[in-house]
């Protein structure tokens, strides 16, 4: 019983690490964006 628990609680664990790698994904592609906006090429908007 104490061995699922485990397993379930590493599998929580594993999501959360990678929500938050998607997360820093999002952020950086949003900051990426903004300042490609603000370049002298407008075309990508």
């Amino acid at each position: 019983m104490a061995q699922k628990g485990a397993q379930a609680l590493e599998r929580g664990i594993a999501i959360l690490q990678y929500l938050e790698k998607v997360g820093e994904v999002r952020r950086l592609a949003i900051f990426l964006s903004i300042w490609i906006c603000r370049s002298p090429r407008p075309f990508a908007c």
